[in-house]
This record gives structure tokens, C-alpha cells and sequence, in this order.
């Protein structure tokens, strides 16, 4: 009974280690058989890389290559990470590509319109269709203008200085290339965010792949350990079987034959335990991973949200500060428009008050100056005497019925010279033929002219009319 005991005891612990043998030799032709896949479907997934890559420019794939180097890409043993990872860095560029080229078509698009540069060849220009000299002056005056101003600029200062330095340039033409260089600024600032986010996301990706690059190779170095624990341990097995063989026929089979059992038992149950703290501790750096990825995720997703609300923000800002000036001018134009009409009717108003006050003096003092005033007030309206004949009218009736002279007649004689009277009289003779000898500024010039006898005494000069008595 003994000897069948220890037979069968042998027997299991031999038993167990050709089983333990078999298992992992299975393993092994398994794992083999996996590495042969594995490298078939890189080897497809390689040649399908090469296909896009090969339409990149190779400028691109150097900066990706670099960065993969840079990560600890060449430590990694998995080429399943490192095409993942190439592919996430390709994407992101492309990414760019697209952003960039989709910035420029909106750029191009309201730049070429009809209050910028006109057209989309102008607007593609970059000088908005000006030559370089009139383009090198224009943004000269621009630089200066941007230093010396504050925030409140005057669009209208800008305008006079770019209309003194360009004479050729219409005033409207100026307003167009002004609001194409606005359009070019935005484009410009919008690039150099694009820039901004692609370098934070690819040393963000550059970061993840760096930690993703060092969590292969501890778990291809923690692979490696384990294949060779294994192989150790499968020759301590061997060793095991060849002493239980040698000790089988000895007195103390029994004692070495438990204790190796307890050995391997210990040795097992030790490798159970690095097992599961291994596996526990691979899946909390997983769970680990995923919580930091899904933390890092909501991060950026919540930074994205506030930049882009804030770029709408800055956007509407600025087109409000751009409305807000151009509201500015019309309503500072119409207030001093409305301001000078009002100023032009309040000193009209006055003018006509201070005419209207001045007459009524003069009538005031007219009526009281007029020896007759008395008289005119008391006068009754009589709308009849309007259609009587007048004095005048019948002292000039009279006049020319007794043949007098034109200056004597009417009842008021005129006062001058008429062309009979003017050379019938001596001292104008004298006068017009002095004046044609050249002699009418000499001292016997007027001595002569002062010693002419009037000879025409009935003159109208000697001849006073009596005063007429109306009233």
C-alpha cells in the first residue's frame, strides 16, 4: 500500500509538470502564430500609409518623424502603436491644411467684394491690386497711424494723411483698400490661432504619445520578464523531474519528493500572486489612463467651447466697434448739421428782430420828427383822391404846355446837366481842350479855368425855384 502511494504521488508530480511542459510549449506556438498575423496586418496597413503619405510633402513626414522620435517612437516595439500614433499626427495636419485653406476662401471671399478690393485676383494679391510703391506707402501711413493712435481713432485722420500721400488715389478707392487691409488683419490673426491650436494639440498628442510609446515598452519589457520567468521556471521543473527520478529509488524519496511538491506548490502560488498583481496593476493603469484621457477630453472640449465663444465674442466686438464708428460719424455729422441750421434760424431770427426793432425806431422817430404828422393822422381815408389827377402830374401838364426846358419842368426841377446846357457853357469847353493839349493840370490851366466869365446867367445854377406848398 506504501509503495503504490508513493508511486502514485510521483506520478502526479510528474504528471503535472509534463502537463505544466505541454501547456506552455501550446503557448508558445500560439504567441508565434499571433506574431505572424500581427505582422502580416501591419505589413498591409504599412503599404495603405504609404499610399496616402506618398501625396504629403516630405517636409511633413520629417516634422511627424521627428516628433515620433522625440516621443520615444523608437523604443516601441508595437508597430501597430507607432502607425496609430503617425496616423493621429497626419490627421491633425491635415486638419490644418483644411482650416488654413477654409480661413483663406472666407478671406478671399469678403475681401473681394465691392466695398474691399473689388475682385477675387485683387483680393488674392495680398495688395489688394495696388502696385508695390503705392502698396509700401499705404501700409507705411498705416503703421504710423496704428502707433500714434490710442483706442479711440479717428478713421477720418487716416483718410487725410492717405489722401496727402496718395494725390492719385480717389478718396473711395482709399475707404476699399482700408477695409481690405481689415479683412487681411482678421485673416492674419485668424492663421496665427489656427498656428497656436495646431502646436498645442500636437504637443498634446506628442505628450500622450510619449506616456502611450512608455506604457508599450514596460508591457513589452513585463512580457519579456514573464517569458523568461516561465522559461526558468520550466527548467527548474526539468531539474525537479531529473532529481525526483534520481531520489525515486533512495530512502528519502518521500521527504524530497514532499518537499519539492511544497517547493513547486510555493513556487506556483508565487507566480499566481506576481500574475494578479501584475494583471490588478495593468488594469488600473488602464482604468487610470481612460479616466485621465476622459478627464483631459471633457478639458479641452470645455477650453474649445470658451475659445470659440470667445473668438465669436472678439468677432462681434469688433464689427460692433467697426458699426459703432461709422454710426459715430453719421450721427456727429447730422448733429452738427443739425446744430448750424439751428444756430443759421436763431441768428436769422434775431437779424429780422433787431431790423424789425430798427424800423419801428425809424417809423417811431419819422412820425415824430415829420412836422405834418399831426396832420397825416387826422387825414381820413379817402380811396377816391387815389384816382384824381396830382400836382405833379398837372404841373408837368402845364410845363409842357408853356414850353419850358426839360430841367425846369414838373413841379420839381431836376437837378444836373443835360447834354445842350452842359456845352453851351464856357469853362467845359475850355476844360475839354485843355484836357486834350495835355495842359489840364498846369497853374495856367486853372488860372484859366477860374477867370471864365459866366455868360449863360439864365442858367438853372442862377435860377432858384420857389418853394412849393403842398399842404
Amino acid at each position: 500500500m506504501q509503495v503504490n502511494v508513493r508511486q502514485l504521488i510521483y506520478d502526479a508530480v510528474i504528471g503535472r509538470q509534463m502537463i505544466e511542459a505541454t501547456l506552455e510549449e501550446k503557448v508558445q506556438s500560439c504567441e508565434r502564430e499571433f506574431d505572424a498575423c500581427y505582422r502580416k496586418v501591419l505589413d498591409t496597413l504599412r503599404s495603405g500609409a504609404s499610399v496616402v503619405s506618398g501625396d504629403k510633402q516630405q517636409s511633413q513626414e520629417q516634422r511627424i518623424a521627428a516628433m515620433l522620435d522625440a516621443a520615444g517612437a523608437n523604443e516601441c516595439a508595437d508597430e501597430m502603436l507607432r502607425l496609430e500614433i503617425y496616423q493621429a499626427f497626419q490627421k491633425v495636419f491635415d486638419q490644418l491644411e483644411q482650416d488654413l485653406a477654409e480661413d483663406e476662401r472666407e478671406f478671399v471671399s469678403a475681401a473681394s467684394a465691392s466695398d474691399a478690393a473689388g475682385n477675387i485676383e485683387a483680393a488674392s494679391s495680398r495688395s489688394g491690386g495696388w502696385n508695390e510703391a503705392e502698396e509700401e506707402l499705404f501700409l507705411t501711413v498705416l503703421r504710423s497711424y496704428e502707433k500714434k493712435q490710442g483706442a479711440g481713432k479717428n478713421s477720418l485722420l487716416l483718410y487725410d494723411q492717405l489722401a496727402l500721400v496718395l494725390p492719385t488715389v480717389p478718396l473711395l478707392e482709399i475707404k476699399k483698400h482700408v477695409k481690405f487691409h481689415q479683412h487681411l488683419r482678421f485673416f492674419q490673426e485668424k492663421r496665427k490661432d489656427r498656428q497656436r491650436a495646431f502646436k498645442r494639440k500636437v504637443d498634446e498628442l506628442q505628450s500622450k504619445a510619449s506616456c502611450r510609446f512608455r506604457l508599450s515598452a514596460e508591457q513589452e519589457k513585463e512580457r519579456v520578464r514573464r517569458l523568461q520567468e516561465l522559461s526558468e521556471m520550466q527548467q527548474q521543473c526539468e531539474q525537479r523531474h531529473q532529481q525526483v527520478s534520481q531520489w525515486r529509488e533512495t530512502k528519502e524519496a518521500k521527504e524530497r519528493i514532499e518537499r519539492q511538491q511544497r517547493e513547486i506548490e510555493q513556487l506556483l502560488e508565487t507566480q499566481r500572486q506576481r500574475e494578479g498583481e501584475v494583471q490588478w496593476q495593468r488594469r488600473h493603469d488602464q482604468q487610470k489612463y481612460a479616466v485621465d484621457e476622459y478627464k483631459k477630453g471633457k478639458i479641452l472640449q470645455k477650453i474649445a467651447e470658451e475659445n470659440r465663444t470667445m473668438e465669436e465674442e472678439q468677432r462681434r466686438e469688433r464689427e460692433r466697434a467697426l458699426q459703432s464708428v461709422v454710426n459715430a460719424e453719421r450721427v456727429q455729422y447730422r448733429h452738427d448739421e443739425l446744430q448750424r441750421k439751428i444756430d443759421e434760424l436763431k441768428h436769422q431770427e434775431l437779424d429780422q428782430a433787431r431790423l424789425e426793432e430798427q424800423r419801428l425806431a425809424r417809423l417811431n422817430e419819422l412820425k415824430e420828427t415829420t412836422p405834418y404828422a399831426q396832420i397825416v393822422a387826422n387825414i381820413t381815408p379817402d380811396p377816391e383822391r387815389t384816382r384824381q389827377e396830382t400836382a405833379a402830374f398837372r404841373a408837368n401838364v402845364e410845363a409842357t404846355q408853356e414850353g419850358l426846358p426839360i430841367t425846369e419842368t414838373g413841379l420839381f426841377p431836376s437837378h444836373g446837366y443835360d447834354c445842350e446846357t452842359l456845352f453851351k457853357n464856357a469853362r467845359f469847353k475850355l476844360g475839354i481842350a485843355l484836357r486834350n493839349a495835355g495842359l489840364n493840370s498846369s497853374e495856367y490851366a486853372r488860372q484859366a479855368l477860374a477867370n471864365v466869365k459866366v455868360c449863360n446867367v439864365g442858367a438853372y445854377r442862377n435860377h432858384v425855384a420857389e418853394p412849393t406848398k403842398l399842404w
